[in-house]
């Protein structure tokens, strides 16, 4: 079983792409937020597991915080459980998104991953803990929801989360997971077999209806993901370098 491992600031062998699908990419004015793209890559038959059987995620190191923005950001991390890690990736204002990911690595290290939402519940624990939070300093905690709703969304305050780990027995029954979650959502929701987060949901959907009778290897994933993040640092003119991990 291949362990998580994770990379940063480096640049990835694109040849295994379809030139054709290069040159049909949308390229259109998008908003300016941390993108991320997640990948799963199963290969196996629901009998055993596949070595190449994995989850990719690729993101930009963008860092944002009030009105200034940094490009060198560590927007990558890995949670430690009691019998496992996650590969977490933040979207958005970092003041909130990397508390939360502090509040998901205190608890991940009390907790064994035991069903497939061991790790998602974690994840939603954590984001309602920073909504009370952000509802206590604003003086919010009696809003109706509709009125906590746009606060949350709201430019300056909206973050995601998104996380990839592996759950089942071993050797055998040991599947890939990918889940993502909003601040302002209640639940995160597991997504199959790609999810993106931040702006570049346009350009991951264009790209996977191209690509959807195709098994999607790891080896094919992880350029893949890592130019669909270049492609949306070219419309923002970013300088922020792509990372990407992968279990």
């Amino acid at each position: 079983m291949k362990r998580l491992e994770f990379n940063s600031k480096q640049r990835h062998n694109r040849d295994c792409l379809s030139p054709d699908l290069l040159d049909e990419l949308p390229e259109k004015p998008i908003e300016s937020m941390t993108q991320i793209i997640g990948i799963v890559c199963q290969e196996s038959d629901g009998e055993s597991l596949s070595q190449r059987d994995a989850v990719v995620i690729a993101c930009e190191s963008q860092y944002t915080t009030g009105n200034s923005k940094t490009t060198d950001a560590q927007k990558l991390s890995i949670i430690e459980f009691k019998n496992g890690q996650a590969l977490i990736a933040e979207a958005g204002p970092t003041t909130n998104s990397a508390r939360a990911v502090r509040y998901i690595s205190e608890a991940a290290r009390e907790t064994i991953i035991e069903t497939e939402y061991s790790v998602s519940g974690i994840i939603e624990q954590a984001l309602k803990k920073i909504r009370n939070e952000m509802l206590v300093l604003s003086g919010g905690e009696n809003y109706p929801w509709d009125e906590k709703e746009s606060f949350f969304k709201a430019q300056g305050r909206k973050f995601g989360l998104m996380a990839a780990y592996f759950h089942g027995e071993e050797p055998i029954k040991k599947r890939p997971h990918l889940v993502k979650m909003e601040l302002v959502d209640e639940f995160a929701t597991h997504e199959f077999p790609f999810a993106s987060l931040g702006s570049a949901a346009s350009l991951t959907d264009f790209i996977f209806k191209k690509i959807t009778n195709k098994k999607l290897r790891w080896e094919f994933a992880i350029p893949l993901a890592i130019h669909v993040i270049e492609q949306v640092k070219d419309i923002n003119t970013s300088p922020s370098d792509v990372q990407f991990g992968w279990r």
